[in-house]
């Protein structure tokens, strides 16, 4: 790794050095859905079309989408996800992993905070999803 991008007190993931000139979420969050859509299929689900949306300049989720409900969730009444669609969601996290970097002494200090949705088959169908975008929300806690 350059010196340039690394501080000997964070761990960084196997794809920071080839990111690390990246210094926004949103330009980031681009780059890894780009690199995300073409190994899916391989490495998350067949068939799964994902999204990712940044709020703020720590947050981004990684939605995906494109699957069955009965696949998604082990009981369709409350949506508690399935033992697939946990394994899914643990897969989706270790990939963001790859792109971010924590220091070792203070978990809150991360290059970004990882979170990955799935949408069921209703709101895959909906308005709110757009597959394949990223979508910047901006976050002002002060209106809420």
């Amino acid at each position: 790794m350059s010196r340039d991008f690394v501080m000997p007190e964070r761990e960084y993931g196997r794809n920071y050095l080839a990111t690390a000139q990246i210094a926004d979420l949103p330009t980031l969050a681009e780059r890894i859905l780009a690199d995300l859509q073409t190994i899916a299929s391989r490495e998350l689900a067949a068939g799964a079309d994902l999204s990712i949306h940044v709020r703020g300049s720590k947050r981004l989720t990684l939605c995906l989408g494109g699957l069955a409900n009965g696949y998604l969730f082990a009981c369709l009444r409350t949506r508690r996800p399935s033992e697939e669609a946990q394994e899914l969601i643990k897969r989706a996290y270790q990939l963001l992993d790859t792109y971010n970097w924590r220091t070792l002494n203070d978990a809150r200090d991360v290059r970004f905070l990882p979170n990955v949705v799935v949408v069921s088959e209703e709101d895959y169908g909906s308005d709110r999803w757009t597959p394949g975008v990223v979508v910047h929300e901006h976050d002002d806690w002060r209106s809420q």
